[in-house]
């Protein structure tokens, strides 16, 4: 008989590489390592033949997740600061936002509260570069969502249409 680590270990299957993958429903967030770590790829129904289609930097997808909220209405509020500091500067987002920049509020993001909706935020312009999905909760820190530097730049709702 086998202890429970060796047990865990032998029905544990490695995920290290994808060649493709289908999304049947919903929406799911895949990440580049075990325990929903590195790059994040926002995954929404349909066929994915390689990795480029889903806009990953390789093929590696170690850990995946379904995301769960009320997609209807969309609200977050962005903070300059980390824990939602009052002394910076903040915006509320309501919609979609193709350059930070053009707002006046800049591109430091280091808390953000979503209050509603479930959120991309991109690193670079016109939604490009590293991604990060933001479900309703409080997010004190850049580590919370997953990024290495509190550059946002563009931001939008997931949005569910029904065909």
């Amino acid at each position: 008989m086998l202890d429970d680590k060796e047990s865990e270990d032998k029905t544990r299957l490695p995920l290290t590489s994808v060649g493709s993958m289908k999304v049947l429903g919903g929406v799911w967030v895949a990440y580049e390592k075990p325990g929903f770590e590195g790059h994040q790829y926002l995954l929404e129904e349909g066929a994915y033949r390689d990795w480029t289609d889903w806009g990953g930097y390789d093929e590696e997808v170690q850990s995946l997740r379904p995301i769960v909220g009320d997609f209807t209405s969309s609200h977050m509020i962005m903070y300059s600061e980390k824990d939602f500091g009052p002394k910076g500067s903040n915006i509320n987002v309501l919609g979609i936002i193709s350059n930070l920049k053009d707002t006046g509020y800049g591109l430091r993001t280091q808390s953000i509260n979503v209050l509603s909706g479930v959120w991309v935020a991109y690193e670079n312009p016109e939604f490009t570069g590293e991604q990060y999905i933001l479900a309703k909760g409080l997010y004190p820190s850049i580590e919370a969502w997953g990024a290495k530097n509190c550059k946002i730049s563009s931001v939008q709702p997931i949005v569910m249409v029904r065909i």
